[in-house]
């Protein structure tokens, strides 16, 4: 039987007692400490009510605090809820309300004046049940096909679903993305991606710990600071979204960082300009470029690592020979070679589902296992895989996943709005920002208003770069709106 992540983390922690395992700031943390740290927040939740199956949710940036949440939740069979505390009450109360978690953890009290329905746990309260509680003295049985991270991702109806990731599928996607990343043993990497995204969970602190490595953090991304860590804790690995990558080569510090001790630059997420590919690949011999999604679980293809620049920032990398991987045209046949066509994958990089909507689980996973990613790609000559589109609506920016309608049934809840519709447009930083055109029900209506009005509503990676007022927006024949006819505009 495969292990589960907590067995997985008790093995590697007897294994390498003394090895840093956590920095955070001018704290740090032994394997030894880890593992003892995660039976004493086992032991709080438990005391909490927790049980397997139960949903523990976890307002924090990334840091130690949420980590020791997640790994005793998995270690009592629960599933761990990642949130954003930069996302708005609103779209909190919405995760909350869905997810229905037995426990919300609240560390550094992040969440401020929410008012969720659902009672908090945090600051000088969690610290006293932390302090009270019995440490984990027994390892409950948990079963490593049942779900250890619930992450929510919205759909084309704009209404975020909660994908359920199971043990099995984090640790298998975790050692497979580190065999093609890690050249030594004991890895040390970067994690500053938030905690409610797989890319954070998963693509970085479950690939690091399967390979007994260290992981340092950075509460929130700061572009200059992130270089300055990398130097100061002699970071072997730095895995960011291309967003980010800009952000930091524009700095000051860029040109003087001592970066020697890096052994690759990693990124996902989103395509690399070959001006950015080309500059860093001046500060380090090795780029790792990969794709995969939430629904994957981690990274499904791969870049060869002597791939030149024209692979690294026009494809997706070749698929994983570890998986089941499949370009299909509109008839559900394999697409010929550069022909485009859906990518589904088969294999244990499968989500199980989403949480509670058979409807949606049921489009996702076909009768026959395959799962529909919902992006188009061409098979180049070389075996790399190409995109060239989506089957919905989705765009990437700054490596987040947008949902059109999400920010159209926003927009279309102030008064002033009669319709709104959204795409995603180029932007030489972000990928892709939202332009949204949108019809007035009457008067004048003032654009700062509306942006305004989704900032409260939305998170900042949401809200449009761009907004355009318009008479009317153009439609098609059956009465829905024309976007083909917008995006020509």
């Amino acid at each position: 039987m495969p292990p589960s992540i907590g067995e997985v983390i008790r093995t590697a922690a007897a294994r390498h007692p003394a090895r840093e395992a956590l920095v955070h700031g001018t704290g740090r943390w032994t394997w030894h400490d880890l593992d003892t740290e995660i039976d004493r927040w086992a032991g709080a939740l438990r005391d909490a009510g927790v049980r397997a199956g139960d949903r523990v949710a976890v307002a924090s940036h990334p840091e130690p605090r949420f980590l020791f949440a997640f790994l005793a939740a998995a270690r009592l069979g629960a599933v761990f809820q990642g949130l954003n505390p930069r996302s708005r009450p609103d779209e909190l109360r919405y995760l909350l309300a869905d997810s229905e978690p037995r426990v919300v953890l609240d560390p550094a009290a992040l969440l401020g004046d929410a008012a969720l329905e659902q009672g908090t746990l945090g600051g000088d309260e969690l610290r006293r049940a932390l302090r009270v509680a019995t440490p984990l003295a027994a390892d409950p049985v948990v079963d490593p096909g049942s779900a250890a991270l619930i992450v929510y991702t919205s759909g084309s109806t704009g209404r975020p679903k909660g994908a359920l990731l199971s043990h099995t599928s984090l640790i298998t996607t975790a050692r497979i993305q580190g065999e093609r990343t890690f050249t030594g043993g004991a890895p040390s990497m970067l994690c500053n991606l938030p905690i409610n995204h797989v890319g954070s969970v998963g693509n970085i602190c479950m690939t690091v710990l399967v390979a007994g490595g260290r992981l340092v953090f950075q509460d929130l991304y700061d572009p200059r600071e992130a270089l300055a860590l990398l130097e100061r804790e002699r970071v072997e690995y730095w895995g960011a979204v291309p967003t980010m990558l800009q952000l930091s080569v524009a700095t000051d510090l860029w040109e003087r960082a001592d970066l020697s001790h890096l052994k690759a630059i990693l990124w996902s997420g989103g395509a690399a300009s070959p001006a950015l590919v080309s500059e860093l690949r001046r500060r380090c011999d090795r780029l790792v470029m990969s794709y995969g999604s939430t629904e994957t679980v981690g990274e499904v293809c791969f870049a060869d690592p002597d791939a030149d620049d024209d692979v690294l920032t026009r494809t997706i990398g070749r698929p994983a020979a570890e998986y089941e991987i499949r370009i299909l045209g509109e008839d559900g046949a394999d697409a010929p070679d550069g022909e485009p066509g859906e990518i589904v994958v088969r294999g244990a990089c499968r989500a199980l589902g989403y949480w509670r909507d058979p409807g949606a689980t049921a489009r996702l996973i076909d009768p026959d296992g395959w799962l529909h990613t919902g992006d188009l790609a061409v098979r180049r000559p070389d075996g790399n895989l190409e995109l060239v589109g989506r089957t919905h609506e989705m765009f990437k920016s700054g490596g987040y996943n947008v949902y059109p309608r999400e920010i159209e049934i926003a927009l279309e809840s102030h008064p002033a709005v009669q319709a709104a519709a959204v795409l995603g447009v180029p932007d030489d930083l972000y990928g892709q920002v939202g332009h949204a055109w949108v019809q007035a029900s009457g008067g004048a209506t003032d654009p700062d208003e509306l942006i305004a009005h989704l900032r409260e509503r939305l998170a900042r990676y949401k809200v449009p770069k761009r907004l355009t007022i318009v008479s009317e927006l153009p439609l098609l024949g059956i009465g829905k709106v024309d976007k083909r006819a917008l995006a020509g505009r």
